[in-house]
């Protein structure tokens, strides 16, 4: 069996979306600028009736022209979507190719071939002398394709950056079954106002088989074969996606994890790859809530990169300040800290005569520092409603009351004080036990580096809101 390379990333996303997240793509990446926008029940707005034909029952019909040599004259593709169901019919209406997929697509299609009046409609586009081929426009798709609700997109090959070369490549057998066919192509007929549906994508041509891939649900792979090479998709989209194991089908399949700066070369920065944090980020990912109409995208931005056991890899966008992992995907504050942790210091945002670590960030960094139990306490209630100022060491450990004294040098720290639940623990006996309500963390504000934290339940930091 010929070998293919499989492994494929998150950088196919468009100019139009980077825009909204304060970025440009990578400069090896292509430039788009459209991409389609969720669908509206029944909605196939800018697409003539020479082009699409929906018939309802989830059975769309594509009309083209001069697809391959084969076919140069105008066809139709007939598509039961859902299953996967596809007929081809000439001028005639008479059946070129049949394809039955799954479950009930068989019965489906024979419902429509015999059907006169759907018929009729059908060859009365085929035979009306009106040009099917493609036509060239501005329009420039993100290059996904949509099941079930699903919008999956494309992933870039960077093979070699983060792949080990032991597992660089995957061989066609990794492919599943046939799940489903493209019903019709965007690129070239649909118009800017389309809303895309079930059964398209972008640039691939009606006709084109879709695959599950084995070891993965297809609710986050499908995968089809472009230039005689399997191609990857994933989930981008999922108005169903409850939590991040909605979107990435991952637990138990990570190797290691590669934090990749936005630099347009994909710079592998840090490697986690020891299994404790590896199970312990990507759980915090799985298990985050998801909110896929966040639009939060300012501050630094970097990727992260989950190595598969198969050889293949999921690269996502992951914003410092938001703590969003793309797309949509809220991880614990803790994430954000691991993340910032490895980072070399040098790699960090330039300081510009400010701190390196934003009120913003440090914010989160306050809540996940105050997340984690110690010996001596426990965490029963998370931390929130942070409070943050910048300050002097020396005005930290006046704060505390201790005496500082003439501190040199005297680097400026970022004081997080928030409310949540703690309870001492240790050696203490359990009657002896207090629960606290406030706590307390100074951290250098460019490093990141801790300087204690406090407990009690008086704040001492005066309240001004949450940055």
């Amino acid at each position: 069996m010929t070998k293919l390379f499989l492994t494929l990333a998150v950088l196919g996303v468009s100019t139009f979306l980077l825009a909204a997240c304060g970025a440009m793509p990578p400069r090896d990446a292509p430039k788009m600028t459209s991409p389609p926008q969720p669908t509206a029940p029944g909605a196939s707005e800018a697409v003539s009736e020479n082009y699409r034909l929906d018939l309802g029952s989830d059975v769309v019909v594509a009309f083209v022209e001069g697809l391959t040599p084969e076919m140069s004259e105008k066809v139709a593709y007939v598509t039961h979507v859902s299953s996967g169901s596809q007929a081809i019919l000439n001028r005639n209406g008479m059946v070129l190719e049949r394809h039955d997929g799954r479950g009930d697509g068989s019965s489906r299609l024979d419902a429509v071939l015999g059907d006169e009046g759907q018929m009729a409609r059908i060859t009365a586009v085929l035979t009306n002398g009106e040009d099917a081929s493609p036509k060239p426009h501005t329009i420039g798709w993100v290059p996904v394709v949509k099941f079930s609700g699903i919008q999956y997109m494309r992933r870039w090959d960077l093979v070699g950056r983060i792949t080990r070369p032991d597992h660089a490549d995957l061989v066609e057998n990794h492919l599943g079954p046939e799940l489903y066919r493209i019903a019709f192509r965007l690129d070239g007929y649909a118009g800017p106002f389309y809303h895309s549906q079930d059964g398209d994508a972008a640039y691939l041509n009606p006709g084109t088989q879709v695959y599950a891939v084995k070891g993965y649900a297809p609710e986050f792979r499908l995968a089809t074969i472009e230039g005689g090479k399997p191609t990857l998709y994933e989930a981008d989209t999922n108005p169903s996606a409850r939590v991040g194991e909605d979107l990435l089908d991952i637990r138990g399949k990570v190797t290691a994890i590669d934090i990749l700066n936005d630099d347009g070369q994909m710079t592998v920065l840090a490697t986690l790859d020891e299994e404790p944090t590896i199970r312990r980020l990507v759980d915090a990912a799985l298990e985050a809530p998801v909110n896929q109409r966040n639009r939060d995208h300012d501050g630094p931005r970097y990727f992260l990169g989950f190595r598969l056991a198969d050889g293949t890899s999921v690269v996502r966008t992951f914003w410092l300040e938001s703590g969003e992992l793309s797309r949509g995907i809220m991880p614990d504050p803790r994430l954000t800290l691991s993340v910032f942790g490895a980072i070399p210091k040098d790699r960090l945002p330039a300081a510009n005569g400010e701190p390196r670590i934003s009120q913003r960030l440090a914010a989160r960094l306050g809540l996940a520092y105050l997340s984690f139990n110690v010996p001596e306490l426990n965490v029963t209630g998370k931390p929130h409603s942070p409070t943050v100022r910048l300050m002097r060491t020396s005005e930290f450990e006046a704060l505390r009351g201790a005496s500082a004294g003439t501190m040199i040098p005297d680097p400026l720290v970022w004081v997080v004080e928030a409310q949540g639940s703690w309870r001492t623990g240790g050696i203490t006996p359990e009657e002896a036990r207090e629960d606290l309500s406030v706590g307390l963390v100074a951290f250098d504000a460019d490093t990141g580096s801790t300087y204690g934290r406090s407990y009690g339940n008086e704040p001492m930091l005066e309240r001004r809101g949450t940055p």
